[in-house]
């Protein structure tokens, strides 16, 4: 989604770059080997196991030590007003997760993140789970709460969990004043991404956001 809106703006007439946490380049220093190491660890290239066998608070720290990091190095490469970045998803979705895993209090999780890269604009592509069960042939374990303890058939597991998720963030959306794409069955991902430019764009005229994010 990040990288068609980005061919979007640019044909547009605008700067923009899709910020994609695997193909970012931390440069070789010690700063970046630090940042390459911390992705390596979050997001290993092996398969996920069936239960969270290291606890909620193991991942929530290395994710904010993540978003952290990742604020730092856009300081260091923020030389270009005019360019904007687009990425998928947010440190709100992590927040999201951790509330729902370990019941951690909403505001004390955001306080983890206080340091965090802080987008212009978010916007929440919302969905029913049960219509993006039918978009993708599989999923990994995380994703079907099985390491929130959610058992049973993995369709019901995964439209439990992931409802879960999707309140969350719709109330995000609704305290922080988000735009919120909805999609159906019939939403075509052609509608989705107009309306993404032109949420975009309409900001870009009014705040000159550089990094955009879509939760």
């Amino acid at each position: 989604m990040a990288r068609n809106l980005v061919d979007g703006l640019e044909s547009s007439g605008h700067r923009a770059e899709a910020l994609e946490k695997f193909s970012l380049d931390f440069g070789a220093g010690f700063a970046g080997r630090r940042m390459a190491e911390l992705r390596a660890t979050i997001w290993p290239d092996e398969p996920e196991p069936s239960g969270d066998q290291l606890g909620t608070e193991f991942y929530l720290f290395l994710l904010a030590a993540w978003h952290a990091g990742l604020a730092r190095f856009a300081d260091v490469r923020s030389n270009d007003a005019r360019r904007i970045g687009i990425s998928d998803g947010s440190f709100y979705r992590v927040m999201a997760k951790a509330h729902i895993r370990g019941g951690l209090d909403l505001d004390w999780l955001a306080s983890l993140f206080r340091t965090a890269l802080r987008p212009a604009m978010v916007i929440l592509l919302d969905i029913d789970p049960a219509e993006a069960w039918k978009r993708r042939d599989s999923f990994k374990e995380t994703e079907l709460g099985r390491w929130d303890g959610i058992e049973g058939e993995p369709e019901a597991a995964f439209c439990r969990y992931q409802e879960a998720i999707r309140q969350a963030l719709l109330g995000f959306a609704l305290e922080y004043g988000w735009p919120v794409i909805r999609q159906t069955a019939e939403t075509t991902p052609e509608e989705v991404m107009r309306r993404a430019h032109s949420l975009v764009t309409e900001g870009i005229s009014k705040t000159a956001p550089k990094t955009t994010k879509l939760a």
